[in-house]
């Protein structure tokens, strides 16, 4: 399995996920502007409009990779607890983690592939886990996993008791995982909730198209009519947009 070290800030798309989501944000937005204006000039300007997308997605993804990663460091912080407690010290704590991990969560597993390769440093050049732990919290951005490695790092400098240390750190970091993970959760909720919301103008415009398509020939025909659509695109827009602004924060 081959390790490459990733910027957890950031999201490498594949070519077919990107030609995907720009196929898919192409024809949403050319179906908006076909549906608000019976217009082609509309349904290009709406297509060009719609790559922008490209970099709300990939931000979107980025944070769902911390987030899947932060959840797998919790069952991580058991296993290390755990092997702590019986005597083994923090390298040989990480080399147990992996597999069980790896049983749960497979092997390209973002937490999996980390611990791989922590394991092969620690074999090869009896590398330190804190460093390699401190090197995953500097890509990752993750404040858990700063956190593990900071209280690592005092109890080696102060000759602390490493095994009631992290016994200790690791319920108090697990606490905050699970709650900030139930926060995420309910964001996630609302989320999907003004998504729903968003797409419910458009559903009914494309609704009374294909029933009663002369009930809206005056909006399309019309200049009133067309400013009114415009409006209504605009304010339905606007809407969708402040809904996340409201509900995105950390």
């Amino acid at each position: 399995m081959e390790w490459k070290s990733r910027n957890y800030d950031e999201y490498e798309m594949e070519s077919r996920e990107r030609n995907r989501i720009l196929l898919l944000s192409v024809l949403f937005s050319g179906l908006c502007g076909y549906l608000y204006f019976h217009s082609a000039a509309a349904v290009v300007i709406f297509i060009f409009a719609s790559f922008p997308i490209l970099p709300v997605y990939k931000k979107f993804r980025a944070e769902s990779q911390k987030q899947e990663l932060r959840m797998q460091f919790r069952d991580f912080l058991y296993s290390v607890s755990a092997s702590v407690s019986t005597g083994r010290n923090l390298e040989e704590a990480v080399e147990d983690a992996c597999e069980p991990l790896m049983l749960i969560y497979g092997g390209n597993a973002p937490v999996v592939r980390e611990l791989s390769h922590m394991t092969r440093v620690i074999r090869d050049t009896n590398g330190s886990a804190e460093v390699l732990l401190k090197d995953l919290a500097n890509r990752s951005h993750i404040e858990e996993i700063g956190e593990f490695v900071d209280v690592c790092a005092v109890c080696r400098k102060t000759g602390g008791d490493l095994s009631s240390l992290i016994g200790k750190a690791s319920e108090i970091l697990t606490q905050n995982i699970e709650l900030r993970n139930e926060k995420h959760m309910l964001l996630s909720q609302k989320k999907l909730e003004s998504r729903i919301l968003a797409l419910m103008p458009p559903a009914v415009i494309l609704l009374i198209n294909l029933s009663s398509p002369d009930y809206l020939e005056m909006m399309y025909s019309t200049l009133e009519g067309k400013m009114i659509m415009a409006v209504s695109f605009a304010a339905t827009l606007g809407s969708f947009l402040w809904s996340f602004r409201l509900i995105s924060f950390d």
